[in-house]
């Protein structure tokens, strides 16, 4: 044991004093230059607003762009990046509409709410708020809020799943022309073109304008998730006061052959059942025809219209009126067993028209606290 010690005692003397030689023998010193990282952040975890304050996250225009193809055309993949958000998709395109389960903090995202500047989108059982209705590339940022609502915000049915609301991306001051074009596999496809003009001489209106057509295969079985063609409209007036009118619409129109789900035995050996969708032709035989691809899809038709019209009174005294109509034409087809081997078609036909008022009036309070107790101790 003495002699390791001592043999110890010798190598850490021997280390020692060539790293006192090493430092005295060198004469250059390297100085590196500082090195600063900049970058936007793409999620805000605070907001305030007037006199109300609530938290939220806010996905912003860059954060958008860099979340790829199956974000351009669903509001849930988009905000699929956020904490306490889980979305469960069979479509790694995004385009299943309504085969798509979302939860924010737990709560099935039926029980949320969706908002397009302030004004509701659909929503309720048994499926929720339209998702699929809109290209984010007409968007400024998607707000989520998980418990505090703001007060001037149109929830509709509720935010017990939480509130998304959509802050369109309103016409640009300056002429310009935004096109994409993506592939992929399954046949996948989309082409997207918006073009803004600019404020126009003398009015000073501007106006926006994208279209957009995706298409793709499914992966699994046969049949098609498109067409899917949108078009969208915005236009932006300014007004003596220093307001602004706005108008806003969008026009989706959808057609797909669904994916065929899964029971829980056959999750349970997914391995033998991860290929399994509907049947890719007839057999004559009435229980196996009701899984043909043909008697399982769905067109989906909407139109949605909104406006946004100040009405400033003086620097105390605003009101906003927010007009909106809406108009649903969908028809959905889907084989049933339970019901005797019939096929079941489920139609919407739906339209939603009213309008939300809003008035902004500046409040002061004073408070003396010395008063207050006074008045309480007597």
């Amino acid at each position: 044991m003495m002699k390791f010690m001592q043999k110890l005692t010798a190598i850490f003397l021997v280390m020692a004093a060539m790293s006192a030689y090493a430092g005295e023998s060198s004469t250059d010193k390297v100085i590196l230059d500082d090195v600063v990282v900049t970058g936007t952040k793409l999620v805000t975890p605070t907001k305030q607003t007037n006199e109300t304050v609530y938290t939220g996250s806010e996905i912003t225009r860059e954060g958008l762009d860099a979340l790829g193809s199956k974000a351009a055309v669903s509001v849930y993949e988009a905000i699929n990046i956020l904490p306490g958000v889980m979305v469960e998709s069979i479509d790694p395109y995004g385009l299943a509409a309504e085969q798509k389960n979302i939860r924010i903090r737990g709560v099935r995202g039926f029980l949320g709410a969706m908002t397009v500047a302030g004004v509701p989108n659909y929503g309720g059982n048994p499926m929720g708020p339209r998702e699929y209705l809109y290209d984010m590339e007409n968007f400024d940022s998607i707000a989520v809020y998980k418990g505090a609502v703001p007060a001037d915000l149109g929830t509709g049915v509720g935010a017990r799943g939480g509130a998304v609301e959509l802050r369109p991306k309103w016409p640009e001051e300056e002429f310009g022309i935004s096109l994409s074009q993506g592939i992929g596999t399954n046949n996948y496809s989309r082409s997207f073109i918006r073009l803004d003009s600019g404020s126009l001489p003398q009015t000073g209106t501007g106006l926006s304008l994208s279209l957009s057509h995706t298409d793709a295969e499914k992966w699994k079985g046969p049949g098609d998730l498109g067409p899917r063609n949108n078009l969208n409209l915005m236009l932006r007036q300014p007004i003596p006061t220093g307001d602004e009118v706005k108008f806003w619409f969008n026009a989706n129109d959808l057609k797909q052959d669904l994916y065929r789900p899964l029971t829980y035995g056959e999750v349970e050996s997914l391995g033998s059942f991860y290929k399994k969708d509907y049947n890719s032709r007839l057999t004559g035989n009435k229980g196996d025809d009701i899984n043909f691809y043909r008697y399982n899809g769905g067109e989906y038709i909407n139109r949605d219209f909104l406006a946004e019209l100040p009405v400033t009174l003086s620097d105390k005294f605003r009101f906003m009126f927010k007009p909106y109509y809406t108009d649903e034409d969908t028809d959905i087809l889907q084989g049933s067993g339970a019901q005797g081997g019939i096929v079941i078609k489920r139609q919407r036909d739906i339209e939603r028209y009213g309008m939300i008022t809003q008035h902004d009036h500046p409040a002061e309070f004073s408070i003396f606290m010395g008063d207050c107790l006074s008045g309480i101790l007597g």
